[in-house]
């Protein structure tokens, strides 16, 4: 998975208001990072602190469409 494609899709989710997407796009990346993968290039400057930014995001995206 590309997880800058995937947070993309979130934001331009969000921008649309399109809840089911932003959802979607959320748990699709959250479930990618903690499987190990790598955080999107756009939190990249977090340092060591880019997946658990990452997840965070996720997890605040995913309350919003609730």
């Amino acid at each position: 998975m590309d997880p800058t494609a995937c947070f993309r899709r979130m934001a331009e989710a969000f921008e649309l208001n399109d809840w089911n997407e932003v959802g979607e796009a959320a748990e699709d990346l959250k479930q990618w990072l903690r499987n190990g993968g790598s955080a999107p290039d756009q939190l990249q400057t977090c340092g060591a602190f880019a997946v658990p930014a990452a997840v965070a995001i996720c997890e605040q995206m995913t309350r919003l469409g609730e």
